[in-house]
């Protein structure tokens, strides 16, 4: 049997998802939902936008929070709010 050891969260890396997260709020126009994850300084960002614009200027004011060493973008881009149709809408048939 292999165990997984998952590394414990500083209340730094905490403290700055926290900070990134408000940062990209009130800095990005129309940003919906991202999670924001953060190790050791380094911050990475997951979800959807709806343009590559979005997901750019998600990066630049990601990276420019103090304490981020390092940006890691894995935002995907998906036009419009589709996405949350079709999840919502299998979410109802799974139901």
């Amino acid at each position: 049997m292999i165990d997984i050891v998952r590394p414990v969260r500083s209340h730094y890396d905490l403290e700055l998802e926290g900070r990134v997260r408000a940062f990209l709020l009130n800095s990005v126009p129309g940003l919906d939902e991202i999670v924001v994850n953060a190790s050791r300084g380094v911050v990475t960002l997951e979800g959807y936008v709806n343009t590559d614009r979005t997901k750019s200027l998600c990066a630049d004011a990601g990276q420019r929070v103090a304490g981020v060493v390092r940006l890691v973008n894995q935002l995907e881009v998906w036009p419009g709010t589709a996405w949350k149709r079709e999840a919502h809408e299998i979410g109802a048939e799974t139901a």
